[in-house]
């Protein structure tokens, strides 16, 4: 039933009551804010409630006591704009006006002392230096690190590494620590690193270093004792033979002490002469090895085992004799499955072992690699994220190197202590383990002795555990729950005021999407991980029209994909697609197309739809974005561009970087026919190969370039960028080959490259010109030392997509997260694994998941053993839930619209999937209407009287 639709019987909403309630100053509040119920405007309510004077008499707080933590600098600027911009309008603002916004924020009529302090905020948080402390925690720990360089261990003046550096120094340190290992070939790391290679690709042990390193905090627990000390730990908590080796548990597995081995003798004479061929293959390969002598018997354990074990996955096979036999020999068939189930535990406890062996050779790479990254870090006086939360850790809590520090913790806390009275948490679901011990030790005198009775001091924290989806940051919904019960204590034990407050009630979008919502997430299994309750949700705007609609799945054609083409054809003819997506991709651009052209109304709104007015989320950024954003742009639709881009993998940035290179090296030929075949330069093939083919080994592409009297002007181009690049900078060199002419355009190279490769190329264009800025600001400007640094690094260039432009914004669900839009599309919405949000190759498991206090361990999906397997799954179980959780944010981005679709390809879509999830949501709710294409659509009517 339409909620919207009901509106006679329904009382007033008044959304004020329980914001007002976590606004009062006077208690400590957890706030569970559902998605769009005005989280931003309590706790700017919050800081406002808490400078204005008290209902108890007592004066307001100083500016400067008021300490307010964020997850993003978008929202940190966002809240100090609204603080700002209310405390200036209250400085000017007609009287009764003023009496009016206070009276609606106090809930209570203010007096003149009220109207008087409002009047002075402004101008007093002004004065105060810095202005209110609204930040994110990074930036709060480095204003720390910043006023106790010496106590905490660091250099005056450190800086923060912005991730492309941290990453190239990263790169630095492995490369440093490797080639140590191949110097010193008798070193526990050359062993080490003997022992890791034999199991993982160089890709493979770079994401293990740098998941490692990302771990620090947990590492430096970790090595406490030596990695020694930790298999030490491994083999005793795996119950595992420490200073055994693969090959000592197979000899001792071999002997006839540890089979029954009277048992399995008969059980081989009956199946070698029984009549089943199986059941005789089966005895031949038990007697070969019974009959062989203990010492021998190693070298057929394998062949032994096919008797008993699966090749493939090493699970006990399903019949060890045949129907008849065991019927006749109950006895031996028990006997046979004893015999198996010890081979197999004794292969279980090979893999644990070999991995145990294998996790101390990582972490002995590990250290080394991690201790040579800080070396190269403090040379140049520098940290990294991680580095700014975990040494503001460790100095909080005394546990830095310095020995004054130690005695210092308690100083430094009573420093911060005196100038923080209130702290607030913003996201707090988003929040990490080392992130909350920091708030943790940053409250712990505020609700102890007598500080906790000398003047109010409160800790407000706003989160919902329903949209925690950065479990790749170690964020999860049970930190949220364990923080909230552990700081209600410490408040009601100190005699001070706590409350817990929800807010369901939604300003961001219609009933008619949260009816949806609310009707997905109402089934057990699907409410699971997402508040472990149905959702209930109430829109404040009442009344306005609402709509939700579920497309059609688009399948792949399957009759393209069979249709016969000639194997020996050059590819240069281009072909459409005919996969799923692309269907998909063209069939959302045209309905974006519709709406635009034909003026179609957002009723709620009174206005035609715009661009800017749509959103498409997707779960990764997949091949599907640029088929959308292909689709949309030839249809003239304004797009923007990707709210993520790594620079060298775009086609642009690609040429200017040959382009760069070729000015280095001139001998590099390929280099060179990259730069010719750009749009630089724009040579067609026959020219390139006319160039290329006829010349000797010896003489280089460049040398046969010279030579030739008709691509004179081309090599002066040539020359002259090579004289650039020999004289200036990375940035001037960039500067001359998009601002001067080139052989393809005698305006710029920047004409060049937008008249071949779109609009397109400008804005990676311009962040390759950013990039080189920001590395001359930080390095010498070597043209050569960049090109290593874009190399290298990630260079992934964030884009904030608040304000779109009037643009159609395509962005990750993930990034979307407090953003929101009248119409959004869900496109990528099917799934075909089991944990899409969760690694298959997942390699390490780290204490705080496995509840122990070890480092777990497996290089290969065969190498997994079973305790590895079990938490592994436990794991995946909670992917599953996030994966419930980032539908619900992705639902709630909606003002308006929600659209569903999907695609389909050549594996067969999971039902355990979001489009699904809506779907059956969908075909259970009321007045939900079969279109004749088979779209399900659900419409809430706009109100004659909207505010009804």
């Amino acid at each position: 039933m339409i909620k919207d639709n009901a509106l006679p019987e329904q009382r007033p909403l008044d959304p004020n009551v329980a914001q007002r309630n976590a606004a009062a100053p006077e208690s400590s509040v957890w706030v569970n804010a559902s998605a769009g119920t005005g989280k931003t405007k309590v706790l700017t309510d919050r800081v406002l409630r808490l400078l204005l004077p008290r209902r108890d008499g007592q004066a307001g707080t100083a500016a400067y006591k008021i300490l307010c933590l964020t997850f993003t600098k978008a929202a940190a600027s966002e809240m100090a704009a609204r603080i700002n911009q209310t405390l200036g309008a209250w400085a000017v603002m007609p009287e009764d006006e003023l009496h009016q916004k206070l009276t609606q924020l106090l809930g209570a009529t203010p007096n003149q002392e009220d109207i008087k302090a409002a009047r002075r905020l402004f101008a007093e948080t002004v004065d105060v230096p810095g202005g209110l402390k609204i930040m994110t925690l990074h930036a709060f720990c480095q204003s720390i690190l910043a006023r106790f360089p010496i106590e905490a261990n660091i250099a005056p003046g450190s800086k923060a590494l912005e991730e492309a550096d941290a990453t190239a120094l990263m790169s630095a340190a492995r490369d440093q620590i490797l080639k140590q290992a191949q110097d010193e070939p008798a070193s526990p790391i050359n062993t080490a690193l003997h022992n890791i290679a034999q199991t993982l690709n160089e890709d493979q042990f770079l994401d293990l270093i740098n998941n490692m390193a990302s771990e620090r905090n947990q590492l430096t627990q970790i090595l406490q004792f030596g990695a020694d000390g930790h298999y030490a730990k491994t083999c005793q908590t795996l119950n595992l033979p420490p200073n055994q080796s693969a090959d000592d548990l197979i000899t001792e597995a071999c002997r006839d002490s540890a089979m029954n081995i009277s048992a399995l003798r008969e059980a081989c004479d009956i199946l070698l002469h029984a009549k089943g061929k199986k059941d005789q293959e089966r005895g031949a390969i038990m007697a070969n090895f019974l009959s062989t002598p203990e010492h021998e018997r190693p070298q057929y354990f394998d062949d032994y085992k096919s008797a008993y074990l699966k090749k493939s996955d090493g699970q006990i096979l399903a019949s060890l004799m045949g129907k008849a036999l065991t019927e006749e020999y109950p006895a031996l068939h028990d006997a046979l499955q004893h015999e198996a189930r010890r081979l197999y535990d004794i292969g279980d406890q090979i893999k644990a072992l070999t991995c145990a062996a294998l996790t101390r050779d990582l972490l002995i790479l590990g250290e080394a690699i991690l201790d040579r990254y800080s070396t190269l870090k403090a040379e140049k006086g520098a940290l990294d994220f991680d580095d700014l939360i975990i040494t503001t850790l460790h100095l909080l809590q005394g546990k830095t190197t310095n020995s004054s520090a130690q005695s210092a913790a308690s100083w430094i806390l009573y420093k911060l202590d005196s100038g923080i009275d209130h702290i607030l948490i913003d996201e707090a679901q988003d929040t990490n383990p080392e992130q909350w011990q920091v708030i943790d030790a940053l409250c712990a005198e505020f609700f102890a002795g007598q500080n906790a009775h000398e003047h109010t001091r409160t800790v407000f924290t706003v989160g919902d555990d329903k949209q925690s989806i950065y479990s790749f940051q170690r964020a999860s919904p049970e930190e949220f729950a364990r923080m909230r019960g552990d700081f209600e204590q410490k408040v009601k034990k100190s005699g001070e005021k706590w409350q817990n407050i929800d807010l369901n009630i939604s300003f961001r979008s219609t009933q008619t999407v949260l009816d949806t919502v609310d009707a997905v997430f109402s089934p057990q299994n699907m409410h699971k991980g997402v508040g472990n309750a149905p959702t209930d949700h109430i829109s404040f705007r009442r009344g306005q029209a609402g709509l939700v609609e579920l497309w059609p799945l688009c399948e792949r054609d399957e009759a393209a994909d069979k249709e016969e083409r000639d194997p020996w054809a050059p590819p240069i003819t281009i072909r459409e697609s005919q996969g799923g997506t692309a269907q998909l991709a063209q069939n959302i651009a045209q309905k974006i197309k519709h709406w635009i052209d034909s003026g179609e109304i957002l009723p709620s709104h009174n206005r035609a739809i715009q661009a800017g007015d749509i959103m498409v989320l997707v779960r990764a950024r997949s091949a599907f974005v640029p088929q959308l954003s292909r689709a949309l742009k030839a249809l003239n639709i304004p797009v923007s561009g990707a709210d993520r881009m790594i620079l060298t993998e775009q086609i642009a940035v690609q040429d200017i970087l040959a382009a760069a290179n070729f000015a280095l090296l001139p001998d590099d030929d390929l280099t060179l026919a990259c730069l010719l075949k750009s749009p630089l330069v724009s040579m067609d093939e026959e020219t390139l190969f006319s160039l290329a083919n006829p010349r000797d080994e010896k003489t280089s592409l460049w040398q046969a370039l010279k030579n030739m009297p008709q691509h004179e002007a081309i090599a002066d181009y040539l020359r002259t960028l090579i004289n650039v690049a020999r004289n200036f900078g990375p940035y001037d060199t960039l500067g001359h080959i998009l601002q001067t002419p080139c052989p393809a355009d005698p305006v710029s190279g920047l004409r060049a490259m937008s008249a071949r490769l779109g609009t397109d190329s400008l804005e990676p264009l311009e962040e390759l010109l950013n990039a080189a800025i920001h590395f001359e600001r930080d390095h010498t400007a070597s043209l050569q030392q960049f090109l290593h640094w874009q190399e290298h690094g990630t260079n992934e260039i964030k884009r904030e997509m608040e304000h779109a432009g009037g643009q159609v914004r395509i962005m990750t669900v993930h990034a979307s997260k407090g953003l929101q839009a009248p119409i959004v599309i869900l496109p990528d919405t099917l799934r075909v694994m089991k944990n899409p949000g969760a690694k298959a190759d997942r390699k390490l498991l780290w204490p705080d998941k496995t509840g122990k206090d070890i480092l777990l361990f497996s290089p290969r999906k065969e190498q997994k053993y079973d305790r590895y397997s079990q938490i592994s799954a436990a794991l995946e179980d909670r992917a599953d839930d996030e994966y419930r959780r980032l539908l619900y944010v992705a639902m709630t981005r909606a003002e308006d619209r929600l659209y569903i679709g999907g695609a389909t390809g050549k594996k067969k879509p999971m039902e355990d999937s979001w489009y699904f999830y809506i779907r059956g949501a969908l075909k259970d709710m009321a007045h939900v209407e079969t279109l004749e294409d088979g779209s399900l659509r659900l419409t809430g009517i706009q109100s004659k009287d909207p505010d009804r």
